[in-house]
């Protein structure tokens, strides 16, 4: 029987908390997007202290179809 242990055409976004340090990584769903700044930044709360964390970096996969 074939087992999918992990798919692999979801995109990882990654970052750093400014405020607490906290490292976190998530997927597209979880992304918010600052329109107030110029250009547009994604980001998403900490969930140890509710500060914005910029996303810093991504892994997007081959042929995934997205812009980041």
């Amino acid at each position: 029987m074939i087992q999918i242990i992990k798919h692999g055409n979801t995109p990882v976004y990654y970052g750093t908390c400014s405020r607490c340090g906290c490292q976190i990584s998530c997927q597209t769903e979880d992304l918010l997007r600052d329109t107030f700044t110029s250009g547009m930044r994604m980001f998403v709360c900490c969930p140890d202290c509710n500060e914005k964390i910029v996303i810093t970096d991504a892994i997007i996969p081959a042929g995934f179809g997205t812009t980041v």
